[in-house]
């Protein structure tokens, strides 16, 4: 009797994580999900897979890059195509290079790294595999095993969820929010405001974890003859108060070991809370103005008589 039940569970177990994933695979999803914010990854590929035929300045890292630098700026400034693909720092390093390292080329497509203090420490255990359940190949699944409860099970019963009224506590967060060129800005004219700066305090990494970022950028992108730019992260006044040092010696270490140590040198790590608006690492228009000037600065400083920005007068090849 025991074994007969026993066999009878396994066998509806597996009927039911079979039909989950043939749903995961080819079901529809309802409107919410379509608009998740992590869909805009998918977008940035896509976007990417469209332009691979021009010199290009791609952006990579967390939201910060997302809500508070304009590449859209950069781009008319530089007057070279640069691409925003800023998504979310719990996705983790390798799993936001894995996703666009795909859609690059060292020959034509120069990186701009900037990480968050969190995304350093690497990804969060949920967020790579909800990706991975937006993204419905079974190829990732196969490299991510541990994902499989989570784009089998968890997402398609919230998802089903949400088709009974629910919606997500966040709307502006949505993947119709990033703009052509990868910047979300519908909050470039909200107040600033005071913001909780204990993230960015906890979120400090250790010595190890800021060795294992460089390690895999020399390893998994300089390595494959791709050319780095770093672009030091910034966040308000009070997250900077008393660690002014810590976080200079963070940033010129990545920059010195990664692309340039004048990278770090100088730049403004820290801005007054009215140039934020949610978070200690979105910025409302204030802050996106000095940030997206401070990085152009960097880049014309590396790609002033390259082949992103030939001498005036020189041959600019697609």
């Amino acid at each position: 009797m025991f074994l007969r039940r026993l066999t009878l569970f396994v066998v509806v177990q597996v009927v039911l994580v079979v039909a989950l994933t043939g749903w995961w695979l080819l079901g529809a999803r309802s409107a919410p999900y379509e608009q998740d914010y992590l869909q805009g990854a998918l977008d940035h590929r896509e976007r990417l897979q469209r332009t691979q035929d021009r010199h290009r300045i791609v952006l990579i890292g967390g939201s910060s890059l997302a809500f508070s630098v304009s590449a859209q700026m950069l781009s008319e400034r530089l007057q070279v195509p640069v691409h925003n693909l800023g998504v979310h720092a719990g996705l983790g390093y390798e799993a936001l290079w894995e996703e666009f390292e795909g859609a690059l080329d060292p020959r034509r497509d120069l990186v701009v790294l900037s990480p968050e203090y969190g995304l350093l420490n690497g990804e969060s255990t949920l967020l790579p595999c909800e990706l991975t359940f937006f993204k419905r190949r079974v190829y990732d699944l196969i490299k991510r095993p541990q994902c499989l409860p989570t784009a089998a099970v968890k997402m398609p019963a919230l998802d089903l969820w949400f088709r009974v009224g629910k919606r997500f506590p966040k709307p502006s967060y949505r993947r119709d929010q990033f703009g052509p060129s990868g910047d979300v800005s519908f909050h470039y004219d909200l107040e600033g405001r005071s913001v909780q700066v204990a993230e960015v305090r906890r979120n400090l990494p250790k010595t190890q974890h800021v060795d294992s970022y460089i390690r895999f950028v020399k390893e998994r992108i300089i390595g494959q003859g791709y050319r780095v730019v770093y672009a030091p992260t910034v966040v308000p006044e009070a997250a900077c108060s008393g660690l002014e040092a810590r976080l200079k010696s963070i940033h010129q270490q990545i920059a010195g070991a990664i692309a340039d140590v004048r990278d770090a040198q100088g730049a403004t790590l820290c801005l007054p809370s009215e140039a934020f608006f949610d978070s200690p690492y979105h910025m409302n228009r204030r802050g996106v103005l000095v940030r997206t000037a401070q990085l152009e600065r960097t880049l014309r400083r590396h790609l002033t008589g390259t082949l992103w920005m030939p001498e005036e007068g020189a041959d600019k090849r697609p």
